[in-house]
């Protein structure tokens, strides 16, 4: 069945109609929320108005006159449920917002320099930016932020998704901004009809729920082996969050227990926030397990792709850590980088 051309911001995966789905499992597709901007008026709150560039620039914020400060600009995000074409209905208003571009069916008139700009992200992988926002060390609600700078607000969220967004081009026929990795797959999925069986390494990956993962806990630990005195060869020294992942090469001999309460601790991977703490020490009750080497494991980001064989998961939870590392790598102006090239 042919699908709508609308894609989500942050994860690359399709925007639904309610009852588009042909399965359950896909039915966390159609729950949207519109991001946008505004700011505190005398009136109450005011969208902000975006105003086009000259080709290769993002669209601009038209401070206006009498601008805003930055405190008093907010980013809103407004339950949505897709209506057609781009345009998506705000549930509490009932008003009807086409996403993806400057003005045009507005809940408020547009003010003559430019127009509001709203863009479509899942309700799931919102929830997701803002538990990878605030498992940051530090957190600054600001708009404010260098083409270095990781995310670490909402605001921040904004900036880097709006960046992306075509200054002078309209998205006419598929409605989904670029990003430097191709979303981590799914690019032969995002025609401009949607079919998962286009791209069949990753077409059913994207469509599962990154949220509600059933046994979660109990699958990644059908991976856990019994402790060996013999280290892999084949895992990196260190890992991005800097863990050494061999004794031999760190020259650091720690415990199981050590590698253990690593693994409780969930700090490798903040993405495992619902862990089963219980189920995990009845595990480290039962036996001798090699808890360093699933750590080491599970911090590779490449245990997002379908096709990796370090460990056996569920595509919810790859579709989880893919959706993360998006957000690990998201940067200010990325897309306008030649620096970066876009993932097999």
């Amino acid at each position: 069945m042919g699908r709508n051309q609308i894609y989500c911001c942050i994860c690359g995966a399709p925007i639904l109609e309610a009852g588009q789905s042909d399965n359950e499992r896909g039915e966390w597709l159609a729950d949207a929320v519109l991001l946008t901007t505004a700011h505190e008026t005398e009136n109450g709150v005011g969208l902000d108005a975006y105003w086009p560039q000259p080709p290769g620039q993002a669209y601009a914020l038209d401070l206006g006159p009498d601008p805003a400060v930055e405190s008093q600009r907010h980013v809103l995000q407004l339950d949505a449920q897709y209506y057609e074409h781009n345009r998506f209905k705000i549930l509490e208003s009932g008003d009807v917002v086409s996403a993806f571009t400057v003005g045009g069916d507005l809940p408020t008139p547009a003010v003559t320099s430019g127009g509001s700009l709203s863009l479509a992200v899942h309700r799931l992988c919102n929830q997701l930016a803002e538990r990878f926002i605030n498992s940051r060390a530090k957190s600054h609600d600001t708009f404010q932020m260098t083409s270095q700078d990781e995310i670490s607000s909402v605001k921040q969220l904004w900036e880097v998704l709006c960046h992306r967004m075509p200054g002078t081009t309209p998205l006419t026929s598929q409605y989904i901004l670029p990003e430097p990795h191709d979303y981590y797959g799914g690019r032969y999925c995002r025609n401009v009809e949607w079919e998962p069986e286009d791209d069949p390494g990753y077409g059913e990956l994207l469509e599962e729920n990154p949220s509600e993962i059933p046994n979660l806990t109990e699958s990644i630990l059908q991976n856990l082996q019994p402790e060996s005195s013999e280290k892999p060869t084949n895992i990196l020294a260190e890992n991005e969050n800097g863990l050494q992942n061999s004794d031999r090469i760190s020259g650091v001999i720690q415990s199981q227990d050590c590698w253990y309460d690593t693994f409780v601790s969930k700090k490798p991977f903040p993405w495992l926030w619902d862990l089963d703490t219980k189920a995990i020490q009845k595990k480290h009750e039962s036996g001798s397990w090699d808890w360093e080497l699933i750590v080491c494991q599970l911090s590779q980001v490449v245990i997002h792709d379908p096709s990796d064989k370090t460990l056996s998961l569920p595509l919810g939870l790859r579709n989880r850590r893919r959706i993360w590392r998006l957000l690990e790598d998201a940067r200010l102006d990325d897309v306008a980088s030649d620096a970066v090239a876009p993932a097999p």
